[in-house]
């Protein structure tokens, strides 16, 4: 679990693959930093869309 209003810095690191999920972090997620093996290699996706209801500025790809 990330932890919220972190003063130090807390890595992710996303193993080779591809994830089709959502990934939720809110504005009191603080210092966090997602790293993968490449862009090629660590694909994160989700089906989050304006269609839906999701405001685009809620909206990232990894």
């Amino acid at each position: 679990m990330v932890p919220k209003k972190s003063l130090k810095r807390f890595v992710v690191y996303v193993k080779k693959g591809e994830y089709v999920e959502n990934i939720d972090l809110d504005k009191n997620t603080w210092n966090v930093m997602i790293y993968g093996d490449g862009m090629t290699e660590t694909v994160v996706s989700g089906s989050r869309n304006f269609m839906d209801g999701t405001p685009t500025f809620e909206t990232a790809t990894f």
